[in-house]
């Protein structure tokens, strides 16, 4: 199941907004502390309502947020978020679609495609618990 972004309908959305109902993508999200776009963890707000916007799978959403972590790292690979989207797509598997397996699967690809990264710490971590 796909999910689009509401203003962009042909971007995939990666967040949603429980107050106004709507899908976001990337392009859409605005960080809290200094109103950039999309650049590290970090609060992010809806354009519309100015609430506090919440990933895909934070909403209930879980099948669709792994659509949408998918294509974050197809249309952005060089973006500083994909290894943290390959994370959180790896704690939907376990947590909320108890898939142990395909879990592991994307934490040691992570863990070999982006050795270096500063998310690793908590990947092996989070591997060690599974």
């Amino acid at each position: 199941m796909s999910v689009f972004c509401h203003y962009h309908p042909t971007k995939p959305a990666h967040w949603a907004c429980a107050g106004c109902n709507l899908t976001l993508c990337p392009d859409c999200v605005t960080r809290r502390d200094r109103g950039e776009l999309l650049t590290d963890e970090s609060i992010y707000l809806c354009p519309k309502c100015g609430r506090e916007v919440g990933w895909l799978n934070e909403t209930g959403k879980s099948k669709a947020s792994i659509t949408a972590f998918n294509r974050l790292t197809k249309a952005y690979p060089r973006h500083q978020l994909v290894p943290k989207a390959y994370f959180r797509a790896a704690q939907v598997f376990h947590d909320r679609l108890m898939n142990s397996r395909q879990a592991k699967k994307i934490l040691n690809g992570l863990i070999k495609k982006y050795p270096d990264h500063e998310i690793i710490g908590q990947v092996k971590s989070y591997l060690g618990h599974l």
